[in-house]
């Protein structure tokens, strides 16, 4: 799994994503981008995802994030 995430990572800052890091949680390897500064901009970066192919995408917001 942590082959599959790093070369998610990979494509995304070779696309122009500037804030992409891995985030273990047990022997899952997440992939996140962020923090973004809206509900919109989250949004639209779930639609760009789903344009580049990458079907499983998630908007998280943190406890302390407005």
């Amino acid at each position: 799994m942590l082959d599959n995430a790093q070369t998610l990572q990979t494509k995304l800052l070779s696309v122009g994503y500037k804030q992409v890091v891995l985030v273990q949680d047990g022997a899952i390897y997440r992939v996140r981008i962020g923090p973004l500064d809206s509900d919109s901009s989250a949004h639209r970066l779930v639609n760009e995802l789903k344009e580049e192919g990458i079907r499983s995408v998630y908007v998280v917001v943190e406890a302390d994030a407005k």
